[in-house]
């Protein structure tokens, strides 16, 4: 599961003006003549058996972008962006090429991976500044070992011998390395995973495997929050990073070793800290770059992860807020964005909720672009934009510039309050990141009633008048919308029927929006809007999401009261 476009690794210092010279190639040293792993990890995740067919027929797919493969696809590629080579040279697709042949019985999968494997090998079998960066060597020694039944099934004596010879190779150079890998911190725990793989199954392994293990505990201890979120606050790369430790665990406990303390905490917490981030359909919710990803793949890892701890409540460490009652569920962001470089790719949403009805979603931030290109860029950037969220901007400017290398170090959002009393929970935050253009303070409250069919929200602007302002309500695709005479109201229908209303103490539009759900696939949809400028020190926008039958029974000019 792809979390995000990955990072250019471009972090120099004076031992990689090292790693390139004839000297080094030696001090990489030869291999004994290996020929079987010690331990078989048992990678059980599954492939894109559409993709496997498509490198089959010549054409590599990532995103959005397909290119052909060629006689051979590691020579140079002039205009192909880095991200997209980071994908081919990470062998993730060797699974695509597996499930091809599990689905088909194909020889032809196998023959082509093996092909593939053994030109990387005879094209790179010496350091280079992209293929052998650690964020890229990494996750390419895991996808070798976790495949190598797949792709050197039936291979012969010295095949095998060239490939667990390369794979030593890098897991030595890995090893040095590793302290000067750049990159997002979850693409380090990629790199943490290859050393740990390559060391639990290397005959010769021990050393490598320690020194991979002593590098997570730190990663753990910068990265994990002690809510178990993970610190570049995304979803999807919440779920990466804990796949890539139940990886890890399993492993080295195949392998006989002790699994340490900090690897088994980190799971513990993270596993129920996933489920924070699920709507009804399995999926997950869409902050910081996010995709939905797929439903029977996040269950697999709860499953693998095999911890049956709860959330927590409230996530005041991750800065999110949840709230489910009965069907309904709010997820809201009330955290400022991480510092860089975990902030690479995250947003501007600040204050920003989604709600679900059971499986179906009705409120959504528009989600996020991981595709190539120039055009691609550009919606990468619009679709981080505080405007692509379902919160409130001041005169159509970001709560925080946006930057392709991330924010800066942002003072925090003040501490979410979270105020239950029965079954109605109440939540309030703010931001004051609009506050060196503006003057202005951005409060939001949330609230929901026992039952969760009356949903009210309150967001207040403090500072001076004169400011235009625009508070969102984007609607999942599936979800019809239809603006009803007094201009306060709006209807929506989900699938099935159902109605639900928005009505505020302004008046509301309806306009077009946008949804990627999978991070490239770009879906028409709508957006309830309220514009206005901002009054004389106080402004305050109220509103009520509620079932049709169900709400508050007040005129447009009072409701909804919070």
């Amino acid at each position: 599961m792809s979390s995000s476009r990955s990072s250019l690794p471009t972090k120099s210092s004076p031992m990689s003006l090292l790693f390139g010279t004839r000297l080094y190639a030696l001090m990489l040293g030869r291999a004994r003549n290996v020929t079987a792993l010690k331990t078989v990890p048992n990678d059980q995740w599954p492939g894109d058996a559409a993709h496997g067919a498509d490198i089959v027929g010549g054409e590599f797919r990532f995103g959005d972008l397909a290119i052909a493969r060629g006689a051979s696809p590691w020579g140079a590629a002039p205009g192909i962006e880095p991200g997209w080579l980071f994908d081919l040279h990470r062998f993730a697709w060797l699974r695509d090429l597996r499930a091809l042949n599990g689905a088909s019985g194909g020889a032809d999968a196998r023959r082509i991976a093996r092909a593939l494997v053994g030109d990387w090998i005879e094209r790179h079998q010496n350091w280079s500044a992209l293929a052998w960066a650690p964020t890229i060597l990494g996750p390419r020694l895991a996808n070798w070992i976790g495949c190598h039944d797949f792709f050197l099934a039936s291979a012969d004596g010295g095949y095998r011998r060239r490939v667990f010879a390369s794979i030593t190779r890098q897991a030595r150079h890995l090893a040095r390395a590793l302290p000067l890998a750049s990159g997002a911190p979850s693409e380090i725990i990629g790199a943490i995973k290859g050393l740990v793989f390559a060391g639990a199954t290397l005959p010769d392994g021990h050393k490598l495997l320690a020194r991979g293990l002593s590098q997570l505990e730190i990663a753990l201890a910068r990265q994990v929050l002690a809510d178990g979120g993970h610190v570049e606050r995304n979803p999807t790369v919440h779920v990466s990073v804990l796949r890539d430790l139940v990886d890890m665990r399993a492993l080295v406990r195949n392998a006989g070793e002790a699994v340490p303390d900090s690897l088994q905490n980190a799971i513990d917490r993270m596993a129920p800290a996933l489920r924070y981030f699920l709507h009804g359909d399995g999926r997950l919710a869409l902050f910081n770059g996010s995709s939905e990803g797929d439903a029977s793949e996040i269950a697999q890892l709860l499953q693998l992860a095999d911890v049956r701890g709860k959330p927590v409540r409230s996530a005041i460490h991750s800065g999110f807020q949840r709230v489910l009652a009965d069907r309904t569920l709010v997820v809201a962001d009330v955290g400022g964005p991480p510092p860089r470089p975990a902030s690479a790719h995250a947003h501007a949403g600040t204050l920003a909720f989604e709600m679900s009805v059971g499986k179906h979603r009705l409120i959504v931030n528009c989600g996020s672009h991981i595709g190539y290109g120039d055009a691609a860029e550009s919606w990468r950037q619009s679709l981080r934009g505080t405007a692509a969220h379902s919160t409130l901007s001041l005169d159509g400017q970001d709560t925080l510039p946006l930057a392709p290398v991330g924010f800066r170090a942002y003072p925090p959002t003040g501490r979410a309050k979270r105020m239950e009393s029965d079954s109605d929970v109440l939540i309030e935050a703010h931001h004051e990141f609009y506050g060196p253009r503006f003057d202005h303070t951005h409060v939001r409250r949330l609230y929901m009633a026992e039952g969760g069919e009356d949903v009210r929200g309150e967001d207040c602007l403090l500072g001076p008048d004169g400011v235009p302002f625009a508070l969102r309500f984007h609607l999942h695709p599936t979800v019809q919308a239809s603006m009803l005479p007094d201009g306060y109201s709006v209807l929506l229908r989900l699938p099935g029927g159902q109605g639900w209303r928005v009505r505020a103490n302004l008046p509301l539009q309806i306009e077009e929006s946008v949804y990627f759900a999978d991070g490239y696939t770009r879906r028409g949809s709508e957006q309830v809007v309220v514009h206005g400028v901002t009054e004389p020190r106080q402004t305050v926008i109220k509103w009520a999401i509620f079932r049709e039958g169900r709400g508050p029974a007040r005129k447009p000019d009072t409701d909804p009261q919070t």
